[in-house]
């Protein structure tokens, strides 16, 4: 699908936050003959307000599809929404994101080498992963299994930093970025943790020193 949109100006667009240009979506080398499952490929050119100037941003997408709902949803370009009608779907919104808060390789590039991560947006995604990691924690705690116990108190050391320290965050991120995304067993207290990083700190992951 495809739809027009007319250029935004820096001020509709958060500081540190990108919205796609919707008309700039180009599938590459996907073949739509095949049945599902299918893998889609296509870019986008995204307008990033960086300290009140806009970047743009040719990033690519890489999606495993399944279904027409898939097809829809799934290869539109990041921060676009899509409702259902009664003919398919359609366009529903835009919805501007936080730059590190991508997969997307050339996006993720971007927002490690443009722009300063001690921001508001930061701050609010650091406070929500230290909800999320002890509530994981606490999970983990009332098992009772010795390696899930271990796993819990080094969750909660990482949370009692957050937002205002990432030292033990950070130090854990290295470490995925050295293993280049490929963790040790979940059998095990320190895979346990390290997948849980991965997992709800994604957007402070620099995928793209070990992607592609």
């Amino acid at each position: 699908m495809l739809f027009s949109l007319g250029a935004s100006a820096e001020n509709d667009i958060p500081q540190n936050h990108c919205i796609p240009q919707i008309s700039s979506k180009r599938y590459i080398g996907s073949d739509f003959s095949t049945k599902y499952p299918r893998t889609v490929k296509f870019e986008c050119t995204y307008e990033c307000n960086v300290n009140n100037r806009i970047e743009y941003v040719l990033a690519i997408k890489d999606v495993r599809i399944n279904n027409i709902e898939d097809d829809a949803r799934m290869t539109a370009c990041q921060g676009v929404t899509v409702k259902k009608v009664s003919w398919g779907y359609d366009f529903d919104k835009i919805i501007p994101f936080y730059a590190f808060d991508t997969e997307m390789i050339e996006m993720k590039r971007f927002a490690f080498e443009s722009i300063n991560q001690k921001n508001q947006t930061e701050t609010k995604f650091l406070k929500e992963l230290q909800k999320n990691l002890t509530t994981v924690a606490a999970a983990y705690q009332s098992t009772g299994v010795p390696y899930f116990t271990e796993a819990s108190l080094q969750l909660n050391k990482i949370a009692a930093e957050l937002p205002d320290k990432t030292i033990l965050l950070d130090k854990y991120i290295k470490e995925i970025v050295v293993l280049k995304g490929e963790l040790p067993p979940m059998t095990t207290s320190h895979g346990m943790l390290l997948i849980n990083i991965k997992t709800h700190a994604a957007w402070r992951i620099p995928g793209h020193l070990f992607r592609r």
